[in-house]
């Protein structure tokens, strides 16, 4: 099971760079008013976005972008339609749950100060701090919906 799992987020990264550097290949240089289909995050397509140079048709977060309120989403097409990124901080199994809780409420802290807010906005991110359970859920459920498609497509991992 950890073999496949790790076989597992290997494609899913090889598969998320790939589409990251193809779809926002060439911006820089001066493609203009041109439209991607294609599926990239919305960190670092956000100036891309709002200079003009791409054209945003929907994001696929269930909710619509704090930054780009005027695109709608996939989900308002497709209903349930939902791919989103997301990070987090983990530590080594076996920390003691009071360095855990700590490290918690301290990032907890950190992400709530305006300024981090804003930098995180800025860049197209959208805080939501957790708990460390709500984190592991978030894992664990991501895992399991991937698995489903990577076992229902057949995709080969390459």
């Amino acid at each position: 099971m950890a073999e496949s799992l790790r076989e597992l987020r290997r494609a899913a990264t090889q598969l998320a760079i790939r589409q990251a550097i193809t779809a926002t290949e060439g911006l820089p240089i001066g493609l203009q008013r041109s439209v991607i289909s294609s599926l990239i995050t919305l960190t670092g397509s956000i100036p891309h976005i709002k200079s003009g140079r791409v054209r945003a048709l929907a994001v696929a977060s269930l909710e619509r972008s704090v930054q780009l309120p005027d695109v709608p989403t996939v989900a308002q097409t497709l209903p349930g339609y939902e791919v989103t990124s997301f990070a987090g901080v983990v530590a080594p199994r076996g920390t003691p749950r009071p360095v855990i809780d700590r490290l918690n409420r301290e990032l907890r802290a950190v992400l709530d100060l305006p300024d981090i807010r804003r930098q995180f906005t800025d860049l197209g991110g959208d805080v939501k701090a957790s708990t460390p359970e709500a984190m592991m859920q978030q894992v664990t459920d991501e895992i399991a919906k991937w698995k489903r498609v990577v076992d229902a497509r057949k995709i080969e991992i390459q």
